[in-house]
């Protein structure tokens, strides 16, 4: 069985607390209540929830405070938090929020429809983002501690970064591999392989798909082996491919 998800929610009026309480759950999120910024810190700390929602007036203080102190926290820095208020939204006040971390501002009186599909948007995503940072640390510990010559490439198949095997494959330094383009790496053989195979991953990338951010294609050709994962990006957010190679077709 899976677990439901889990939602710490923080408001002090207890009917809209108590009608967003009986809401959530009728939706099967498990959801832990609080009246303040106290309360609602150690609920936090003890449930390592998948949602915060929290008011921003509250007795003991303002939310913002906790949205910084929870984000601050490691094990937390991930965790998405709405901020609702009962004040009128200006533009400067899902600014405020945003930029100290919330993922999405709400005004009072709550829009049900909204409400409900914001959250299970937020947790579509959440496990997205999950699933990426989860591959994302399988990639770099291969690119890390593999004893395979590794580079990555971006689509126009520059190199952005190799391991120490691909340094000493080339017997070179990583700054001047960074110079390079993977088809100064072939001879002209293995480069017309290499193009056409590359072409053909190019296209299967096309293919619409809303999972294609989780998507894993492995190639295998007599050139070089190739993982591809449009998960593993860089910051600008386009996709990067792992290469490894074979020193027998690396023209030196």
């Amino acid at each position: 069985m899976i677990n439901p998800k889990s939602i710490v929610l923080l408001e002090d009026e207890a009917p809209l607390r108590n009608a967003l309480k009986k809401l959530l759950e009728a939706q099967n999120y498990f959801v832990r209540d609080s009246t303040t910024i106290a309360s609602a810190r150690n609920a936090i700390v003890e449930l390592e929830p998948d949602l915060i929602i929290m008011d921003v007036m509250l007795p003991d203080g303002n939310s913002s405070e906790l949205i910084e102190e929870v984000l601050a926290m490691e094990k937390f820095r991930n965790t998405p938090i709405i901020q609702m208020s009962g004040i009128k939204k200006e533009a400067s006040d899902l600014k405020n929020a945003l930029e100290l971390g919330a993922i999405h501002y709400m005004t009072k009186p709550i829009q049900i429809s909204e409400f409900i599909d914001k959250i299970s948007l937020i947790f579509r995503v959440s496990d997205l983002e999950r699933k990426h940072r989860d591959l994302e640390k399988r990639y770099n510990h291969i690119f890390t501690y593999s004893n395979d010559p590794i580079i990555t490439i971006n689509q126009t198949c520059d190199i952005i970064s190799c391991n120490e095997a691909f340094e000493h494959l080339l017997a070179n330094k990583e700054v001047n591999i960074l110079k390079m383009n993977i088809n100064d790496l072939f001879n002209d053989k293995n480069k017309k392989k290499w193009n056409e195979m590359f072409s053909l991953i190019n296209e299967i990338e096309k293919i619409p798909s809303f999972t294609l951010d989780i998507f894993d294609y492995y190639k295998n050709t007599s050139t070089v082996e190739v993982f591809l994962s449009k998960s593993f990006q860089n910051k600008n957010w386009e996709p990067v491919y792992l290469v490894f190679l074979k020193e027998k077709h690396i023209q030196k």
